[in-house]
């Protein structure tokens, strides 16, 4: 369904979700308390490449020396909350619950960054 110049999501399972990621496209709310879903198709794309990807000595060496702490896939769940925790937000609760159920299937993952026991930073995929 259509709605102005939006595709309206329909109810979502993880499947779906996937679906509509290898394609390109991708869901997201108007804001936080918004329980429609709509499903963006952006004419630019970010992409990251990891093949090849490498850290240099000299930045590993500052990371190490930083006093954080790097863990991949530890708080997935925190990391998705803390990039939701702002005034403006396009994470809902239907579409928090789509990227946990992605994580417990093993398709969504995050990256956190501590400060001894606090989360201070993070990304999530």
């Amino acid at each position: 369904m259509r709605q102005g110049d939006r595709e309206v999501a329909p109810v979502l399972s993880p499947d779906m979700l996937l679906a509509g990621y290898a394609q390109g496209i991708f869901p997201m709310a108007e804001s936080r308390d918004d329980p429609t879903l709509y499903w963006l198709e952006p004419r630019l794309r970010g992409i990251i490449p990891l093949d090849g990807f490498h850290i240099s000595r000299s930045l590993a060496r500052t990371i190490r020396r930083s006093g954080f702490d790097i863990r991949i896939d530890g708080d997935f769940e925190g990391v998705v909350q803390g990039c939701a925790d702002r005034s403006e937000t396009w994470i809902n609760a239907p579409l928090f619950e789509l990227y946990r159920a992605l994580f417990r299937r093993g398709h969504a993952h995050s990256l956190e960054v501590r400060a001894g026991e606090e989360l201070v930073g993070g990304v999530f995929a």
